[in-house]
C-alpha cells in the first residue's frame, strides 16, 4: 500500500511540474510575440506621376499582413522596391496584396537595396 501511495504522489507531482508555467524566455512577454516591432521599415514606391518616392512604417505590429499604403490606396498597381528593414524584427516581404505571392526574407537590420525584389506587402515576424 505504500508503494501505491508512493508512486500517486509522484504522479501528481510531475503533473502539477507540467501544469505550472514556467519562466521560460521563450514564452516571455519581452519577446513581443503579438505587439509591435521596434523601428522602422524604409521603401521607395513609384507615385501616380511615374515619381520615385520613399516612405516607411513605423513600429508596425507584429504578425499582420500590410499591405504597403501607397500601393493599396492606387488600387495595387505599382509595387514597392529597395526595402530596408530598420526594425528589431523580422520582416517578410510578398510580391503581391495581401501577404499572397512570392516572399523574400530579410533579417532585422537589413538593408536589400542591391536585391531587385519588388513588392506590395509585408509581414513582420518576432526575432528569435
Amino acid at each position: 500500500m505504500k508503494f501505491t501511495t508512493i508512486v500517486t504522489l509522484l504522479g501528481s507531482l510531475a503533473l502539477t511540474a507540467l501544469a505550472t508555467p514556467s519562466s521560460n524566455p521563450s514564452t516571455s512577454s519581452s519577446n513581443n510575440q503579438s505587439g509591435t516591432a521596434t523601428g522602422t521599415f524604409n521603401y521607395t514606391y513609384t507615385d501616380s506621376n511615374g515619381q520615385d518616392k520613399t516612405a516607411q512604417l513605423s513600429n508596425p505590429s507584429l504578425n499582420n499582413c500590410i499591405n504597403i499604403p501607397e500601393l493599396a490606396a492606387g488600387g495595387g498597381e505599382n509595387v514597392a522596391f529597395f526595402p530596408y528593414n530598420r526594425s528589431n524584427a523580422a520582416v517578410v516581404v510578398y510580391s503581391s496584396l495581401d501577404c499572397q505571392g512570392t516572399p523574400l526574407y530579410i533579417p532585422p537590420g537589413e538593408p536589400r537595396k542591391n536585391v531587385p525584389f519588388y513588392f506590395a506587402s509585408v509581414k513582420f515576424e518576432p526575432s528569435v
